[in-house]
This record gives structure tokens, C-alpha cells and sequence, in this order.
């Protein structure tokens, strides 16, 4: 308007101007969120809700800049500017504004090599960080301790539970390495009513089953290694368990 246009071909010019940058700003906001459609697991299930929320809300957004707001616009918009003394004095944006076109201009002529070279460092420091970054959400943590539950057929006497653990212990020694296991606790049957843990801890239904809990000293065999090799040991060893 200030240019002279009325104010209907002002808001559209205007309109016409932003579309493109808005366009660069919504696909720069939904590339954040892309990665969450191939996500698995519990994460996906806490970031794809916000993920579709946020990618709707900004599509949304730029559908209604470009349509309902210019209409609002044509609508409370003055058809005047008011008559002011400062009309013609650059403001700080102003003055911003024609350094940085001032800076532009400088390298217009070699735009071309400079695109090249931010498009190279760009790649690079994106291959560079994803080597070195972390690309798990819950990243596995050596906490040295296990928890082992057996459950044998249906039945089972308490004596021939209570073999099982103690040899469930004995490959747990053999393959922790002696001295490398901390201290280890066991539970067989079914506990009282006067046992002080809460039964959602041990979940044992009868004499069949045993929950045995193990804790490695630090240093010795990585805790994960470790499950893995006694979950095998333990198929290989005591069959039907």
C-alpha cells in the first residue's frame, strides 16, 4: 500500500510474495517429524501421535495463511495508510533490511560457488554427526544386573524346582567367571501372606516356578552378553524349562 496499490492487490501481491518462503518454512517443519514413520516399537508409539499432530497443524496453518487471513485482511484492513511525519524515515528493519540486500548483492555474481560449498558442508557435517550421534531413542545401558525366572511343567515338587535354580546358579557362575558374581537372590513357590514384597514382583504361581535375581560385580562380563549366553546355557542344559 505504501507503494500506491489499493488495498485488494496489495494483500494479493503480498499473498504471492510469502507464498514460496512459507512453503520452504512447512516442508522444513514436516522433515523434522519424517523420521517418526519409521520408527518401531515404543517410540513410535510416542511420537507418532505428535508427529501427525504437529504435520497437520502446520499444513493446516499454511492453507489458512493463504486463503482465510487474506480474506480477513481485505476485511479489516484500512483502504489508507494514516498520515504520519515518519512515513518516509527508515526504521531499524528498514535499515537492516537494505544491509543485508547491500550484502546479497556482493555475491550475486558468485552465488553459484557459494551454493556449491554450503551444499558440501552441509552433507559433510550431516554424514559426520550422524556417524558420531547416538541413533537410538532408548540406548542400552549396562546396569550389571539380571533377572531370571524358570518355570517348569505343571506339577513340578517344590525339590525338583529348587535343583533347577541351584543349577540355573551354577551356570550363572560358569559363565560370569568365578568371583564375578555379586550376589545373587532366589525365591521357589509361592510366597506367604506375610512375605514383605509386593507379589506384582514375583509373580510365582506354585511350586513350579522360581524367580532368581542376579547382580555381576563391575568389570566382568557385559550384562546383555551375559543374558544371551545364560538364556542359551539354560535351553541347552535344562531342557523343558
Amino acid at each position: 500500500m505504501e507503494m500506491g496499490k489499493d488495498k485488494a492487490r496489495a494483500i494479493l501481491d503480498a499473498c504471492k510474495e510469502i507464498a514460496g518462503a512459507k512453503l520452504l518454512i512447512l516442508l522444513s517443519v514436516l522433515a523434522v517429524f519424517v523420521p517418526a514413520i519409521f520408527m518401531t516399537g515404543i517410540p513410535q508409539a510416542m511420537f507418532m501421535p505428535l508427529s501427525l499432530a504437529v504435520g497437520f497443524a502446520m499444513i493446516a496453518s499454511f492453507l489458512l495463511s493463504q486463503t482465510f487471513v487474506p480474506v480477513v485482511s481485505n476485511w479489516i484492513l484500512k483502504h489508507h495508510l494514516a498520515n504520519s511525519k515518519d512515513q518516509g524515515k527508515q526504521g531499524r528493519f528498514d535499515r537492516l533490511r537494505n544491509r543485508y540486500i547491500k550484502g546479497g548483492e556482493r555475491f550475486k555474481t558468485r552465488y553459484r560457488v557459494l551454493s556449491s560449498l554450503f551444499m558440501l558442508i552441509a552433507v559433510g557435517l550431516g554424514v559426520l554427526i550422524f556417524t558420531y550421534t547416538g541413533t537410538e531413542l532408548f540406548p542400552q545401558t549396562d546396569s550389571g544386573q539380571a533377572q531370571v525366572r524358570l518355570r517348569l511343567p505343571v506339577g513340578t515338587r517344590f525339590e525338583r524346582t529348587e535343583d533347577a535354580t541351584r543349577k540355573l546358579l551354577s551356570l550363572t557362575e560358569q559363565i560370569a567367571g568365578k568371583g564375578n558374581v555379586e550376589i545373587t537372590s532366589a525365591f521357589i513357590g509361592t510366597q506367604p501372606s506375610s512375605y514383605p514384597v509386593n507379589y506384582i514382583y514375583l509373580w510365582t504361581s506354585g511350586p513350579n516356578e522360581s524367580v532368581t535375581k542376579i547382580r555381576l560385580k563391575p568389570g566382568a562380563i557385559p550384562i546383555e552378553k551375559f543374558r544371551e549366553q545364560l538364556r542359551a546355557a539354560v535351553a541347552r542344559e535344562m531342557p523343558g524349562v
